[in-house]
């Protein structure tokens, strides 16, 4: 299953330009479950929030290549017929964990709908990539989860 990860807000990532938005398109492999266990290696590479999206680019699973940085994400992908959309960033209580949200895109004339999110990453892991990675489950901020990117908690489908 396709997808795009889109990583705001995270300084460690140089290749974020000016926007401090970096997209990638995973062409296969983007199935929840498939990214819940490529964040939790990332987070096993190293625990720094901070650091996480680097950590993700760094362990070369899965293969991605980055998108341009004002491609809209209203529409599908193209020739998709069931695609995701991920959304990380900084979050939780002071900015120090990372939170997700992820859409996935139905053609039915549905359109994005959202499938879970905002939310604590590590929540995401868990319930996604099941009780192998239930260590890294520890330290969840509690309550409302909100993404450094100012959006409201029911933000719209994915926009560029």
């Amino acid at each position: 299953m396709p997808a795009v990860v889109e990583f705001r807000g995270f300084a460690a990532l140089p290749a974020a330009g000016p926007s401090g938005r970096l997209a990638l398109w995973i062409p296969s492999g983007g199935s929840p479950d498939q990214v819940a266990q490529w964040f939790a290696s990332a987070l096993a590479l190293d625990a720094s929030p901070e650091r996480f999206a680097a950590s993700c680019l760094g362990s070369g699973s899965p293969p991605w290549q980055p998108l341009g940085h004002s491609r809209a994400w209203s529409e599908p992908l193209p020739g998709l017929a069931g695609s995701y959309h991920y959304r990380l960033g900084l979050g939780g209580r002071g900015r120090t964990a990372v939170g997700l949200q992820c859409w996935r895109y139905y053609p039915q004339g549905l359109g994005w709908q959202r499938r879970c999110g905002p939310m604590p990453l590590r929540a995401f892991i868990r319930h996604f990539a099941g009780r192998r990675t239930a260590c890294l489950a520890g330290g969840q901020p509690r309550g409302r989860f909100s993404l450094r990117s100012g959006e409201p908690p029911g933000a719209p489908a994915p926009a560029g």
